[in-house]
């Protein structure tokens, strides 16, 4: 007997209805899992194997210099899982701005906040930049204590400043002892090998590869306002 396309697919739709439905569900899941599981699972995974490594430091000075050569972005995030391991819960926040508070932190139902610079040693933290950080805090009313991280140091202005105040200043060698109590609570992170070949000496900023008159060469990220170079060799 001769069907037309219609009546065909109204048959086989209506014997089994089963297996469409079970397509349409199945479709709608791999969509689910493609545009939100996966991503979300990927993210979890990165962030997870970011501060899991097995290798430990040789000294003190080397993990510095590999902090000051992160991202300030992977600093942020690095700092936000040191104060997670410490006890308290968490929070990257600097990605969307709020105020240049880059990390919320909460421990026992008190809310206080994080500032991070990553700096290299010759730039100081001044009075006016921890004076902008009090100010943020006033104006979210913090009532918890406020931590401005830094990899480099604070110049006695700074220091002066934040006397009397509700902020903690923590340089270099400060975050140090910081990491090294989160170690306690299984925190390992690794130093690469080489970085100074990757970091600017004279600002702390990251070197990248640029194409020169003569050649290839290294030159600092935060060109025109630092002038380093190096070659390739």
């Amino acid at each position: 007997m001769d069907f037309g396309l219609d009546k065909f697919f109204g048959e086989l739709l209506k014997e089994h209805w089963w297996l469409w439905m079970l397509f349409i569900v199945g479709f709608v899941f791999l969509r689910l899992f493609l545009e939100e599981i996966l991503p979300f699972l990927k993210k979890q995974l990165e962030d997870k194997l970011r501060f899991k490594f097995s290798s430990k430091f040789r000294e003190n000075r080397e993990l510095l210099k590999w902090l000051q050569s992160l991202h300030y972005t992977e600093f942020e995030e690095y700092v936000a899982e040191v104060f997670r391991r410490l006890g308290y819960r968490s929070e990257p926040i600097g990605k969307i701005g709020d105020h240049g508070l880059d990390i919320k932190i909460e421990k026992d139902g008190v809310t206080a906040y994080v500032q991070c610079k990553r700096y290299g040693d010759s730039h100081k933290v001044g009075e006016p930049e921890v004076r902008n950080f009090l100010g943020a805090l006033t104006h979210e009313y913090v009532q918890g204590t406020g931590y401005f991280v830094t990899t480099s140091s604070f110049t006695m202005e700074a220091i002066q400043f934040a006397r009397g105040e509700q902020i903690e200043l923590v340089n270099g060698p400060r975050l140090i002892e910081y990491i090294r109590m989160a170690e306690k609570n299984g925190f390992s992170t690794k130093v690469e090998t080489d970085v100074s070949s990757k970091t600017c000496p004279e600002c702390g900023c990251e070197l990248v590869r640029k194409e020169g008159r003569y050649g290839s060469f290294l030159g600092c990220g935060n060109y025109p306002k630092c002038k380093y170079t190096k070659s390739i060799e």
